[in-house]
């Protein structure tokens, strides 16, 4: 499974201006930042666990994958947010 949630596709390939890595509440708290500040601006969240997600996260952004490599920065000013355990940053 690529994309989860709804995509627009351009040759398989999804362009943001926000990656958030993770699915906590940190994350969450980013997503919230950023959605009131850019209404407009296209945010993607990269969930890799199988745990449930917060059921804001649907409300606030536009993408939810499993797999990073379809995402790419829709300009050189799109930002990536890695909100995942310390362990798992690498990964």
């Amino acid at each position: 499974m690529k994309i989860m949630k709804k995509l627009k596709k351009s040759n398989g390939i999804t362009h943001v201006d926000f990656l958030i890595v993770g699915t906590g509440n940190i994350a969450l708290r980013h997503v919230k930042n950023i959605r009131g500040n850019y209404k407009n601006k296209k945010i993607a969240i990269c969930k890799r666990t199988n745990t449930e997600l917060n059921k804001e996260f649907y409300d606030l952004v536009d993408y939810l994958t499993n797999d990073i490599e379809y995402i790419k920065p829709s300009n050189n000013k799109s930002i990536s947010i890695i909100c995942s355990p310390a362990p798992m940053h690498i990964n």
